[in-house]
């Protein structure tokens, strides 16, 4: 558990400039004591859920029935959009990491 704490405060850390404390502060309390990795069961549900709303366009678009069809489909999207290639690289990838 400190472990991962350390990791979400990593993934905290990468994003804390972007709009994510503004979306995450809509929904949750404390969200900078969650980005710098404190509050950990709270902070792991809120940032499920932010990627899951971020990638609810793509699952509703594209036919994905595994692992590789979801990584091309991330290297499609990073390609097209830099702002999405940090998404995808400082936010959804250490999402799925923590979720493993």
């Amino acid at each position: 558990m400190h472990t991962l704490m350390s990791f979400v405060g990593c993934a905290g850390t990468l994003v804390d400039d972007s709009e994510l404390y503004e979306i995450m502060a809509s929904t949750f309390g404390g969200v900078s004591k969650m980005l710098n990795g404190k509050k950990f069961s709270q902070n792991t549900r809120a940032l499920r859920l932010v990627v899951e709303e971020l990638l609810r366009t793509l699952f509703n678009t594209e036919d994905l029935t595994g692992y590789h069809d979801l990584k091309r489909a991330f290297e499609a999207v990073a390609h097209d959009n830099r702002t999405a290639k940090i998404w995808i690289d400082y936010l959804i990838r250490a999402v799925f990491i923590m979720m493993v």
